[in-house]
């Protein structure tokens, strides 16, 4: 790209941030990877490129990233999400790139997040599926999960029954194959969660699904100074 291109695209990018209505970088800063993706239907000239970008802020803005400065590898408590995808008597499993191993579908929540948005958006995000939750598995506990750069952490996962509303499975960076097993293919899982998760699916666990409150903003505000 030339100079003259990259400053015309550097003016129209500031065009289209203007009719987003953000006017400063510290408003660009505090939005979120879902709102930075809808920038990418107000202006053609920067839609190739943006994807690139908001990756990046993705990562700098993402909750874990800004912890593990303050606490390294040393265990911390992490909350997570994850579905499990029957379709024609088949459940779906991704193999994983970090470990080379078989898991469920699932992930962290984000700041401000439910347990159920983050199941939907997690399972979005790894296969391309549109989901429905259809019943609440349980809480399962990975007490000792290690990742390969050494991160240490007892992570919390709300499980889900779920089942596809549209969408084709494909892989994404965190995804070396998406397949569906029957129950008795299942291979080896992963986590102990995962495992336990998948015990209770078998046995018939179902359970109504989670009664959570959704964040609102402007009410947290509102009742902030309050009385505890």
């Amino acid at each position: 790209m030339t100079k003259l291109e990259d400053w015309i695209t550097c003016c129209h990018s500031v065009k289209v941030l203007k009719s987003a209505g953000i006017d400063s970088i510290e408003q660009l800063s505090l939005l979120s990877y879902e709102e930075l993706l809808k920038l990418r239907g107000i202006g053609p000239v920067i839609a190739g490129d943006l994807q690139k970008r908001i990756e990046e802020w993705k990562k700098k803005m993402d909750y874990i990233h800004g912890l593990r400065p303050l606490f390294g590898h040393r265990k911390i408590i992490l909350n997570a999400a994850t579905t499990i995808i029957e379709r024609d008597g088949k459940i779906l499993l991704q193999r994983r790139t970090d470990n080379g191993k078989w898991g469920l579908i699932g992930g962290l929540l984000e700041m401000n997040e439910t347990y159920q948005e983050a199941a939907i958006r997690e399972t979005r995000e790894e296969t391309g599926l549109e989901v429905r939750l259809d019943s609440f598995l349980g809480i399962y506990h990975n007490h000792d999960m290690v990742w390969a750069n050494g991160d240490a952490a007892h992570v919390v996962t709300a499980f889900f029954t779920a089942s596809i509303i549209s969408g084709e499975p494909r892989v994404d960076e965190e995804s070396l194959e998406l397949r569906f097993f029957g129950l008795e293919e299942i291979p080896d899982l992963f986590a102990e969660d995962h495992i336990a998760a998948m015990e209770a699916y078998i046995s018939g666990a179902r359970y109504p699904l989670l009664r959570e409150n959704i964040y609102q903003p402007d009410i947290v505000e509102s009742e902030q100074g309050g009385c505890l």
